[in-house]
């Protein structure tokens, strides 16, 4: 499954997050996680967890560049 993203970033936004979005499902089934992925990683440990894991990588600091 690939998906692709022309547009991402904004003036608010200078990171994105990269994972495997299956590997991720799973990692929410398994630990008994809402769909709601937002909210659970900025109410819970599982943001921290799922980071501390390797299931999902942040990169931050990313500068929009226009053309």
């Amino acid at each position: 499954m690939i998906y692709k993203f022309t547009e991402v970033l904004n003036d608010l936004v200078n990171y994105f997050i990269l994972g495997d979005i299956l590997l991720l499902e799973n990692w929410k089934q398994v630990n008994h996680l809402s769909d709601d992925l937002a909210t659970e990683f900025t109410t819970n440990e599982s943001g921290d967890r799922v980071l501390a894991e390797g299931i999902v990588i942040p990169m931050t600091g990313i500068a929009t560049v226009y053309v």
